[in-house]
């Protein structure tokens, strides 16, 4: 389901849900590449595991994601799985490929996976719609990396609310995500 590997910082995260976690993660351990660790998060009852090179360090904070001209951060420690699936890349870069001087509202945004994405495209501006206060902080330290805070604007609530209230005070989008 979700794999983030970071080569140059020599992460890899898993979430055990993949079905075939097991059959990567052998090929890491055969090797004696790695060490483990494994997460426990007691609000969503998933565990990931953290796994580095021997040399590696485990980092004390989110680390930086370069994308398709954008940089994500992912708290591969504590944040909720890692937040960033790279799996969706191609998704993002064809919602960044219509982005250009439109305004974007990117719903549901977690770390901000489309929006920051559009951002590096040349979008006017994104908003990040999220309930995760850790998210949306994570969402604007990656467009500050970018020299883009002043482009976007992150709400914090509950989503369906949120686009109503959008609704309701005439405020239009070009791309809704």
């Amino acid at each position: 389901k979700s794999i983030l590997n970071d080569f140059e910082k020599a992460f890899f995260v898993f979430d055990d849900s993949n079905i075939n976690w097991d059959k990567y993660l052998k090929i890491f351990l055969d090797k004696n590449y790695l060490d483990i660790l494994q997460i426990w998060d007691s609000k969503s009852s998933y565990r990931s595991m953290v796994i580095k090179k021997y040399f590696g360090d485990i980092p004390e904070g989110a680390i930086s994601v370069p994308m398709n001209g954008a940089i994500y951060k992912a708290d591969v420690i504590s944040g909720q799985k890692t937040g960033l699936f790279y799996d969706q890349r191609q998704n993002h870069k064809f919602v960044a490929s219509l982005a250009g001087g439109k305004a974007v509202l990117d719903v549901f945004c977690h770390v901000g996976g489309f929006g920051l994405a559009a951002i590096a495209a040349g979008a006017s501006n994104v908003s990040f719609v999220d309930s995760s206060a850790s998210a949306l902080e994570l969402v604007g330290v990656g467009a500050a990396e970018m020299k883009k805070s002043d482009s976007i604007n992150t709400i914090r609530g509950d989503a369906f609310a949120v686009m109503k209230e959008l609704a309701n005070s005439n405020h239009f989008y070009d791309i809704v995500i």
